[in-house]
């Protein structure tokens, strides 16, 4: 039984064919301190937090571990950009752009590029006004110390960084890499991918778990979603979950009702957390109502949601190129933006697959995933090496303006929630886009650039 704290981080559910748990042999877990409803970079390092201070914790992870087999992607470089695929849940924006979130242990951390920056200061005096900057840069420091090494250096991410001198950005300092954002220049920024070691080893959010499997005080339950958070009045005191545990070599899941003693921390992700709150009762009257689910707080949660634009100028390379994941980086504060260089891996498949970007938004049905998969397979691999001979110049907007909403469908905890950032609504953002695609197409068109591109780009 999980009612006593000795469940391991490491937990997996292997079985193919759960069953309901029936009768008093309940695997539901005993009340603790704190429950952590998300296994995500927040989620693992509030638990971790908590658990070090002495606090009995349990986090409910809705995905599987990402030490299961078939999360093999998510655990080293190698497997990125695989690991978007198969760690990742698709959800498809009201637009029909498809949208992806971690679902696994680990959340994003599992999926991305593994890049790590402290933010400025300044941007949590005005995001965070009160937080504790010293503690905030002793936490970073930690992390860092715990989870990431320097990006290393490729031939491509050398030519990139050229590439950037000749386009006027000033030289970067390669010799040291930097945790702290640095924005008067290019920079090496750190990795949670050890690119010192064969094969690139990733140690996201879960690891922080994975190294305190053996505390008495800590639980984690993968493969059990949270349905809703339980209220007395408008105090948070547990959760209504699905738990799954393997026993006896089968998995087993039970409806539980888990209790908290001091909190419930909701750390689900932009889009899951919203839709979590909203089925408790925290939301919108007006959506609330359209659901069925009686209104305990009227407050805006799911408005005002960003997705974030990203503009990406690819160019096929007559060469191979070695996996280069942003070395180097620039801030550039001025025109509220981040641009890195990324080349190598299987780059081009699998970010078709996770975008279906090869068909206008409206036509991005689910059965052109599975085809293009198909696809994929059937290919020859001499064709599929050209094919991810692709590199990318990127640009993050950091200043985007548009604002949506994401709103749970019905009250159906299953249902997947509606999610629209209403893109190109705030008439600033298209021609910032449009900028910023003429600054990388400019990049690319740099002497540095030249052997990684088939044709002269315009």
């Amino acid at each position: 039984s999980s009612s006593s704290s000795s469940r391991s981080s490491s937990s997996t559910h292997r079985t193919s064919s759960p069953k309901r748990r029936r009768g008093t042999d309940s695997i539901c877990p005993a009340p603790v301190d704190f429950i952590v409803v998300g296994g995500g970079g927040g989620g693992c390092g509030a638990a971790a937090a908590l658990v070090d201070q002495g606090h009995s914790v349990i986090v409910f992870e809705r995905g599987v571990s990402d030490l299961e087999p078939s999360m093999a992607s998510t655990q080293a470089a190698s497997g990125w950009p695989k690991s978007v695929v198969d760690g990742g849940e698709v959800i498809r924006w009201e637009s029909g752009v498809w949208g992806i979130v971690g679902n696994v242990l680990g959340g994003g951390t599992a999926l991305n590029g593994g890049l790590f920056f402290e933010d400025l200061p300044s941007w949590f005096e005005t995001a965070l006004p009160g937080v504790d900057l010293a503690r905030m840069k002793t936490s970073y420091e930690v992390l860092n110390s715990t989870l990431t090494t320097p990006s290393q250096p490729t031939a491509f991410g050398l030519a990139w960084n050229e590439a950037l001198q000749q386009a006027g950005f000033p030289a970067a300092d390669l010799d040291h890499s930097k945790l702290q954002i640095v924005t008067d220049r290019p920079f090496v920024g750190q990795s949670t991918f050890n690119l010192t070691q064969a094969g690139g080893p990733r140690k996201g959010a879960a690891y922080l778990l994975h190294m305190r499997a053996d505390k008495p005080n800590l639980q984690v339950f993968t493969s059990s979603p949270v349905q809703k958070v339980l209220l007395d009045g408008k105090k948070a005191i547990g959760v209504q979950v699905s738990v799954a545990q393997e026993v006896n070599g089968q998995t087993v899941i039970e409806n539980c009702q888990a209790l908290a003693r001091k909190g419930v921390i909701v750390s689900a992700g932009a889009v899951y957390t919203p839709k979590l709150l909203q089925l408790s009762g925290i939301g919108p009257k007006e959506w609330l109502d359209e659901i069925g689910v009686e209104v305990v707080a009227d407050l805006p949660v799911g408005k005002n949601f960003t997705d974030r634009l990203v503009q990406a100028v690819g160019a096929l390379s007559p060469t191979e190129i070695d996996l280069t994941i942003g070395y180097t980086v620039m801030a550039d504060t001025a025109h509220e933006q981040v641009i890195e260089g990324v080349g190598g891996g299987k780059i081009s498949q699998m970010l078709a697959i996770a975008s279906v970007g090869l068909a206008p938004p409206k036509c991005r049905e689910d059965y052109l995933r599975t085809l293009l998969k198909l696809a994929f397979d059937i290919t020859p691999q001499f064709i599929l090496d050209i094919i991810n001979r692709m590199s990318q110049t990127v640009a993050l907007q950091t200043d985007t303006h548009s604002r949506g909403y994401v709103r749970a469908a019905s009250s159906d905890p299953a249902d997947q929630p509606k999610v629209d950032p209403n893109t190109w609504s705030d008439p600033r953002d298209l021609p910032s886009q449009v900028a910023r695609f003429k600054e990388l197409l400019m990049i690319r068109q740099q002497p540095a650039m030249a052997k990684y591109r088939l044709h002269k780009l315009s």
